[in-house]
């Protein structure tokens, strides 16, 4: 057992799912439900988009140890990591090296990819 109560926050999930065992007080009875955790981090927006020199990107990682964005075509053929810091929830992206495309942001917090996005630079 690692917790009795009825509201059981997870702060640092394992696994994605668990099985909870519930069992009542009056009776004893013993009943079963599965549960998933969600993930904490969240790529939240790109703007502009489509862009042409730069892109805010908005995210939430607060309690991620390290976190980083990769900058990436279609292709895979371009792949750019930007080292993110994990106080802050913005970032803005110089992008005036990339040529015109659809590219792929993705945000990474403790070496596990969260959620990727598309962007269009023009």
């Amino acid at each position: 057992m690692i917790y009795t109560g009825e509201q059981l926050i997870i702060t640092d999930p394992i696994v994605q799912e668990y099985k909870l065992e519930i069992i009542a007080e009056g009776d004893g009875h013993k009943d079963y439900t599965t549960v998933n955790s969600e993930n904490p981090f969240k790529l939240e927006s790109l703007s502009p988009n489509p862009t042409s020199n730069q892109v805010l990107i908005n995210y939430h990682i607060q309690g991620a140890v390290s976190a980083y964005i990769i900058i990436s075509n279609l292709q895979a053929t371009i792949s750019n990591n930007y080292i993110i810091e994990t106080t802050q929830s913005a970032a803005i992206i110089n992008l005036s090296g990339y040529v015109p495309a659809l590219y792929v942001v993705t945000l990474v917090c403790d070496g596990e990819v969260v959620e990727s996005k598309n962007l269009i630079i023009q």
